[in-house]
This record gives structure tokens, sequence and C-alpha cells, in this order.
């Protein structure tokens, strides 16, 4: 998605950002790194930038009455602060949000890189970037008559935890950002959601992504009120959902929902009213198809029937050939048709 070969990027700067929760405080450094040769530069950008590989963008929510990181990136872009200063600030900002006992200590690095292609536009940009993993290597050491082992602990270069990335481009928008999280729970959301303050860009990728979340949701939702949707239904209709977003480039709600659901005016109705009640984000009617977001979210249409802790059955359309029943000693089975055996 971000092609950085012909990038530059300039110093860095890094300070220490301890664990609020047990009142560890936070280290600034006096100076900013400099890298003294092309080599090293590569490898860094490398790991900077190399997990941002999906096309799926933000916006600082700027909304909110106070957004300092918002307002901070703003003073860099017009050359109001220096690389320092902003990364000051920012580790400020950020030790003061990380109050959760789950958030990890580590080290914050800001940078600036000129010269990033993004969707074929050359942009700069403000990297903001938090390192809390670090990973252990084993260097083979040649001596005179033998080799020997040291262990040394590094940067793994797909190891980055946390990263964002300002474009400075959709200023009146609140900026053009790309994100990065691999925190997996749900505190760890602090980076995108109480630090930076981000929202999801309002365009196809998040649109697509939405509409097959939101399918998914509404079948569990009638399931859980009682509805009767078989798990044969289930499949049926992510298959459908899956066969719309696959054929078609522009997506309507109308056209989806009788694709999906058919001629079932109630359940049209009932899949609208799941959409205002779900508090989907500005959610549209229209849009074009994001191709990347339907390969993105594939798991949601994984079709797989679970049967006790016995089996998984994987299944990929066509209930018809998918017989459900219960036997005279009131034992549940499922019968399927298939044509060839591979």
């Amino acid at each position: 998605m971000i092609n950085y070969s012909n990038t530059q990027l300039g110093p860095l700067a890094i300070h220490y950002v301890g664990k609020k929760s047990q009142a560890e405080g936070f280290n600034l450094s006096e100076q900013v790194l400099e890298l003294d040769d092309e080599y090293k530069e590569s490898l860094l950008c490398q790991y900077l930038l190399g997990g941002f590989k999906e096309p799926s963008f933000y916006n600082f929510d700027i909304a909110l009455d106070t957004h300092l990181p918002h307002a901070l990136c703003e003073s860099y872009f017009k050359g109001e602060l220096d690389i320092m200063a902003l990364a000051t600030k920012l580790t400020e900002q950020l030790y003061e949000e990380s109050d959760h006992p789950s958030i990890k200590r580590g080290e914050l690095v800001v940078c600036y890189f000129e010269d990033l292609i993004l969707e074929d536009e050359v942009i700069n940009a403000i990297g903001i970037f938090k390192v809390e993993t670090r990973s252990v290597f084993l260097q083979l050491v040649e001596m005179t008559a033998r080799y020997d082992l040291k262990a040394l602990e590094g940067l793994a270069l797909n190891g980055l935890d946390k990263g964002c990335l300002v474009f400075n481009t959709d200023v009146a928008q609140g900026y053009k950002i790309c994100m990065l999280d691999k925190g997996a729970t749900a505190e760890a959301k602090f980076w995108s959601d109480q630090f930076l303050k981000l929202k999801e860009s309002s365009d196809a990728y998040h649109h697509t992504t939405h509409y097959i979340k939101l399918t998914k949701d509404f079948i569990g939702d009638q399931q859980k009120s009682g509805a009767a949707i078989t798990k044969g239904e289930e499949l049926e209709i992510m298959s459908a959902s899956q066969k719309f977003f696959e054929a078609n480039e522009n997506f309507t709600e109308s056209n989806y929902l009788e694709s999906v659901f058919g001629n079932d005016q109630e359940v049209q109705s009932e899949f609208r009213n799941f959409k205002q009640s779900s508090g989907a984000p500005d959610l549209v009617s229209e849009f074009e198809i994001s191709e990347p977001a339907v390969k993105k979210n594939s798991k949601f249409f994984r079709s797989v029937i679970k049967l006790d802790k016995n089996f998984h059955i994987y299944v990929h359309g066509d209930k018809n050939k998918i017989e459900r029943g219960t036997d005279e000693m009131g034992r549940k089975f499922y019968k399927f048709y298939y044509e060839e055996e591979s």
C-alpha cells in the first residue's frame, strides 16, 4: 500500500514511556538519533513502515473539543515545532493516557518521512510509533578454531507493536492517517481511541467492512432473539453476501438486501432496523466496493458447522446439498450430497 523505496527518513526523537499505573514516569532524550548510513536507514524504514499493508485510513477526530495530537501535528507541518519538541509533547500526552494496568512500557519514536508514495501520490508524513516488544537473536561469531554464539536483544523487522502515519493531506478532514496496533485486548485500543483519538475515514474500505460485519451480526442477533434461522440458512445468507461483494463493483443497499434475503420484505426491514440500532458509524446506502476489504474480511464468509466437539464441517455454498434431520433414536444428523470426490 505504501511505497517507501525512495523515502528519506529524517532524525528520530526517541523517549521512554513507563507504566503510569505503577508511577514509572517517562524519560526524555536530549538529542535526536541521526542515522549514519543508507543500510541502517533502509532497515529502519522496513521496520517502521513494513506493517502498513491494508488501505484502511483514519482521520483525527477534529470534532472533539480538545485534541492535542492533531494540534501538535498541525503545528509541526506549519514549521512551528521541531521533531524533538513534537516528540516531547506527544510523550507527555501518551504517558497521561497510559493509566490502564495492561498498557506496556516502551519507547515512543517520532520522525518525519519525505517522499512516501501513497496511492500514486508523493506525500510527506509524520511517523509516531511505540516499541513495546524486543526479540532475542543468536549471533554466530567466527573465532580462530571454532564458532561461538552470542545472545543479543533487538528489534525484529516485522515486530512493530503500534504505529501511526499522519500524511500531510486531507487537512480539512483531520489529515489522512494509517494506524497499526497489534494489541490483542480491548485495553490496547487506548492507542487509537484515547491517545491518537482517531475516527474511521468515510470511504469504501470501511463501508464495505461494516456491511460485511453487519450482516454476520444481524444473523447472530436474529438467532439470539429466537428467529428460526438454521445453520444452513446462515450459510446460505453469508454465501450470498460473499457472491454479491465479489461480483459487483458498486454497492446499493436495496440490491444487496434483495440478493442476500430475496424478496422477504420483513427480513429486509428487520435488517435496516438492526443497522440503525447497531450504531454503525456513518454507513451510507451506496458506495464503491473495496476489493481489499472483501479479502481482509473473508473470515466472516467462512461457513463452518460445529457439531459438539467431534466435527467441524466447512461448507462453501448450496445448502440444497445439505439435509438435516433426527433419526428414530433422537440423534441429530446431517446428510451431504456431492457429485465428485477429490
